[in-house]
């Protein structure tokens, strides 16, 4: 049976730079990681100019741990 560790990661967003480009680095950066996207949070943040979106993030345990 596959294993999976999670976490959640809080992407922060300058408003001075479109943020599609904000958040494809972050996640770029923990796909580096071995970490992929189980859910991201856009809609609710980018409708209320919020400086921040959510991503759960999510990688297969390995017998390292």
């Amino acid at each position: 049976m596959t294993r999976y560790t999670y976490r959640a990661l809080q992407i922060p967003l300058d408003p001075k730079y479109p943020h599609p480009p904000q958040i494809e680095a972050a996640l770029n950066e923990q796909g580096r990681q071995g970490w992929r996207v189980a859910s991201l949070e856009l809609t609710p943040r980018l409708a209320v100019n919020e400086s921040w979106v959510w991503a759960l993030l999510e990688r297969e345990l390995t017998s390292e741990g």
